[in-house]
């Protein structure tokens, strides 16, 4: 191989699906990375051909597979007999998803509803899966009610009705319902799949026969979370 010639050390940088070349390399010359063993058999193949089509002024970018784990490698940028040296420096980009892309209960107040939802890891670093968690919880008709009964007052001072108007947006609020995750709760690697069995137990705030939604926060995730309430006692607080 070849001398070095750039100027400035190379680097490789970014998230997986968004590495940036810094560093000047030599111009009209095609180029490959070579990659270290243990990122090659991640990508399934040794050398990937660095793009020549790019705006002047803007380094070229590269993709490696999503679940290229974050750290510091050293690698090689290579054409004809000329060998570049180069650092590549992954950064965590963690990305959760799950399929249905939402988690639904049907339930009846004072009792326990069970659902089921898949989890994947499509990013880079392991993600933990909390045995349980608190949602908060607000009528899907809320907004809608408390403007609705403010119209409907028979006085017209501006502070009674702003006053009636908040107290009924605070009763569209349904209280915080604990999540269970009862199967399902652990680490979870880049690139794994796992099927969860959660449970919630509703607040006594909620009203038979109005939908509620809220938003579980599990980092790098928000997922909604939708509660149906019976209107009767016929249910088995089983999901749609």
């Amino acid at each position: 191989m070849g001398t070095s010639t750039s100027t400035r050390a190379l680097r490789l940088f970014g998230p997986p699906r968004r590495m940036v070349l810094l560093g000047d390399l030599p111009a009209k010359r095609d180029w490959q990375l070579v990659l270290p063993d243990e990122l090659a058999e991640i990508n399934r193949r040794q050398a990937i051909e660095l793009p020549r089509s790019h705006l002047p002024g803007r380094p070229p970018r590269l993709k490696l597979p999503e679940n290229t784990p974050a750290g510091t490698y050293a690698a090689r940028l290579v054409s004809g007999d000329q060998s570049e040296g180069i650092t590549i420096e992954v950064t965590a980009a963690p990305r959760l998803v799950t399929m249905p892309g939402s988690l639904r209960f049907v339930v009846r107040v004072g009792t326990v509803a069970e659902a089921r939802i898949a989890f994947a890891n499509r990013g880079n670093t392991i993600l933990v899966i909390p045995a349980h968690a608190h949602v908060g919880l607000y009528d899907d008709d809320g907004i809608e009610l408390a403007f609705a009964d403010t119209y409907r007052q028979p006085q017209n001072v501006p502070e009674t009705l702003f006053g009636n108007w908040l107290q009924k947006l605070r009763e569209g609020h349904g209280g915080l319902s604990r999540l269970q995750v009862t199967e399902g709760a652990a680490r979870l690697a880049p690139g794994e799949t796992r099927m969860l069995t959660l449970t919630i137990a509703p607040s006594d705030r909620l009203k038979p026969g109005h939908s509620y939604h809220g938003v579980w926060n599990l980092a790098p995730l928000k997922l909604a979370v939708a509660v149906a309430v019976e209107r009767n006692g016929n249910g088995n607080g089983a999901i749609q």
